[in-house]
């Protein structure tokens, strides 16, 4: 038989004192959520503890958070709902209202479902006492003032009696259709009723609870005109509402003005003294046994379970945040609740609504401790908040450390932040000069940080003289099971890089261990970049050079290693070529135009000197590789060598002769007055002095080549600054060469291509 089905109290004795701490899973044993891969507590004041764990479900994580409140302890559990009922608020804004009652919240979550359009609880709402909204048969859980706590059916049943007669109330703060309804001044605005429902103000003395009968009096009756009506201070508005709009039901005789009633309030033993409930529409676990059919979608969740011990806990689980916890199913809740040790459990309100928050020692406020997949975080109809009735003393007993926990690369540096504070959780002065101890070979604290050295599992701790301590688990890695680079600038995982030359970039290393990222900076890693393609320094700051270049940056944690290609692109493939070179732009042109080939695939050779293979090759390419007519009639140029066609095209076309008819020498060097006569016989240039510029009267041509000279220094093609010598019988190496051909490319070759019309315009 299903517990929420049948009255079913859980009376848990306050004089209960038992060990907070959740039987945890072992290092790598298996749990309902997953392979746990790390874990932490957090000791609050008034018996009451937070912690922590992370699961790793072999593709993404979960991680929850446990508010565990021991029976017997100095905080009780309390639910606060809206005032007036149907106001949705902040936790923080709960918490405030409980602060003002003279408690002090040491932590809560979020409360029971409810209606998103009206903020009407679903199930039943008790605060202070005062019964707020009727349990509509489902299960619920309730705290009484001394903190113990009652699990399963409250069976409400309410109903109103004159002499011999007794009606039922179907709702309470809620419509009940084919029933009686009864409102309250809690109820959150006025009441809207369909025309011609019946209302009736009764005047009542007291606030009912869960048990007992309450004496009030009939003021007043009429039908509703379907204008919204208010409940005013003191009054229970009872109402009946039509079956359609033809039929309209018709009170009872003994409900006229002055006639004395009797409210009637009965509930499942042990309910009776209930100070605060909140309703649970789906429960988990009913006494060690997980509830069949739930859902099994993932998504943030929010539980509350009670141990056999009479511990209570508050669940959260986050999701929908791949990377930090993707959430879970509500039978999966069930069964982390049942690993956590729990003969009950049920659903609170989850997805957007899930929250838990904490007041550990030495804080102002209440913190948010999970990651709510809403933001800012959604406000909803009720929360249940630990509470202790103590008030600051300014008097330090007890010393606390932030971060909770630490996971950390071996040579990080991590601030800690101690707080000092009072038997209730509130701050207090810090001793001037606490000490710090580190489990042994994991490192030291100095100026207030942690510095992490070695490797393995232990505590940092904080003491002083007659203060409790405070300590911290800590755990260092010196190899990490993963690595992974991000740019500083944008923070995206960075798998390989394409770089400008001479740019720089920041990245920064992270390393995750058992699928948890480790606390590290860029010091902590040793950085490597190939020599080619620029240099990093120990931060991770990368410049590159200035020729194309590609090789691997690698990041190194102890025997830990991560490489990633990055090349440097200048525009050409040569790595003999560099962007800062004078000449870069000609070779470049002549790259990106097919002109000039690199002698290899990352090799240009800018200084070797041109040949006359090379050159006739050069021409043949900007004339679109023409078929020759017949092979090339030298002996020292046989067929099918790469330019082969280009000297027979260039013989036939008289752009380039032989020494003799059979002799070509192409691999000879070539002059510069040789080049440009060449240059200038392919552009169809008589051979005769041109008007214009003149070389220098120190460097004279040989008569064959001064008009060639003459006319490339007039148009352009031949360059030099002043102070550089010209000589006509000295070479060109292949950069120069690339800066002619670019040049009579884009200044001559324009001018030739034009109809003699277009000369003349």
């Amino acid at each position: 038989m299903n517990l929420h089905k049948r009255i079913w109290p859980l009376l848990l004795s306050a004089a209960l004192l038992l060990p907070l701490a959740a039987p945890a899973c072992a290092e790598g044993d298996a749990s309902a959520l997953g392979e746990p891969v790390d874990e932490w507590s957090a000791p609050l004041t008034g018996g009451a503890e937070m912690r922590g764990e992370i699961f790793w479900t072999g593709s993404d994580l979960r991680t929850e958070y446990v508010l565990a409140l021991a029976p017997g302890a100095a905080a009780v559990p309390v639910v606060v709902s809206g005032e007036p009922l149907r106001t949705r608020r902040s936790l923080d804004d709960a918490a405030a209202a409980l602060e003002e009652r003279g408690m002090h919240v040491l932590g809560g979550v979020n409360g029971g479902f409810y209606t998103v359009a009206t903020g009407e609880p679903v199930g039943l709402a008790v605060s202070a006492g005062a019964l707020l909204h009727d349990d509509e048969g489902l299960a619920a859980v309730g705290f009484r003032a001394d903190g113990s706590v009652v699990w399963g059916s409250p069976a409400l049943a309410i109903s109103l009696r004159c002499g011999d007669e007794t009606w039922a109330v179907s709702g309470w703060n809620r419509s009940a259709p084919g029933g009686f309804s009864a409102w309250t001044e809690e109820n959150a605005e006025a009441v809207t009723l369909p025309a011609h429902s019946a209302c009736v103000a009764l005047r009542i003395p007291e606030k009912a609870g869960l048990r007992g009968e309450v004496s009030c009096t009939v003021e007043r009756l009429w039908e509703s005109d379907g204008a919204p009506v208010a409940v005013s201070e003191g009054t229970l508005l009872l109402t009946l509402m039509p079956l359609d709009e033809e039929t309209a039901y018709t009170l009872p005789a003994a409900f006229a003005p002055g006639a004395e009633l009797t409210l009637r309030i009965e509930c499942a033993e042990g309910w009776e003294d209930v100070d605060s409930a909140v309703g649970i529409l789906y429960p988990l676990v009913e006494n060690g046994e997980i509830v069949p059919k739930l859902t099994a979608s993932a998504a943030p969740r929010t539980a509350i379970g009670l141990r056999d011990d009479g511990t209570l806990l508050l669940y959260v689980i986050d999701g929908r945040q791949s990377g930090y916890s993707v959430g879970a199913g509500l039978t999966l809740v069930a069964q982390r609740m049942l690993e956590l040790g729990c003969v009950f459990a049920g659903a609170l309100d989850g997805g957007g609504s899930t929250q838990l928050a904490a007041f550990l020692p030495g804080d102002a406020a209440l913190r948010t401790f999970n990651h709510p997949s809403e933001t800012p975080q959604r406000k909803v109809a009720n929360y249940i908040l630990l509470a202790a009735p103590t008030s600051p003393t300014g008097r330090a007993e007890m010393l606390w450390m932030e971060p909770l926990h630490i996971n950390a690369l071996a040579g990080a540096t991590l601030p800690l932040t101690v707080r000092a504070s009072d038997a209730g959780g509130y701050g207090a002065a810090l001793p001037e000069a606490p000490a710090f101890s580190v489990s042994e070979g994991l490192g030291y604290v100095e100026d207030g940080a942690y510095h992490a050295e070695g490797s393995g599992t232990g505590t940092v701790t904080v003491s002083a003289d007659g203060l409790t301590d405070g300590s911290i688990p800590v755990r260092v890695v010196e190899s990490p099971e993963e690595l992974a680079l991000y740019g500083e600038k944008y923070g995206k995982k960075t798998e390989s890089l394409t770089l400008d030359p001479g740019q720089e970039v920041d990245l920064t290393a992270r390393a995750w261990d058992r699928h948890i990222p480790l606390s590290s900076d860029d010091l902590c890693f040793d950085w490597a970049l190939d020599e080619s393609v620029g240099t990093v320094d120990e931060t991770g700051h990368v410049t590159c050079g200035y020729v194309s270049a590609e090789g691997a940056l690698t990041v190194t944690a102890g025997e830990s290693a991560l490489s990633i290609p990055i090349r440097v692109w200048t525009g050409v493939p040569f790595a003999d070529v560099s962007s800062l070179d004078r000449f870069f732009n000609a070779v470049k042109y002549v790259y990106d135009n097919g002109i000039f080939k690199g002698t290899g695939d990352t090799v240009f050779e800018p200084e070797t000197v041109m040949n006359r293979a090379m050159l006739v090759t050069v021409l043949w390419r900007m004339e679109g590789m023409p078929a020759p007519t017949a092979p090339a009639a030298f002996d020292d140029v046989p067929a099918g060598e790469w330019y082969s066609d280009a000297v027979a095209w260039a013989s036939e076309n008289g752009i380039v002769n032989g020494y003799d008819p059979a002799s070509f020498g192409p691999a000879d060097d070539l002059t510069r007055e040789q080049i440009l006569t060449i240059l200038h016989r392919w552009a169809g240039l008589p051979e005769t002095a041109a008007e214009g510029r003149r070389l220098p009267p120190d460097d004279p041509a040989d008569d064959w080549a001064a008009a060639a000279m003459d006319w490339a220094a007039a148009a352009g093609v031949l360059a030099w600054e002043p102070e550089e010598d010209i000589d006509p019988r000295g070479t060109m190496d292949r950069a120069h060469v690339a800066d002619a051909l670019m040049r009579y490319d884009t200044l001559v070759r324009p001018g030739l291509e034009k109809t003699p019309e277009e000369s003349e315009n």
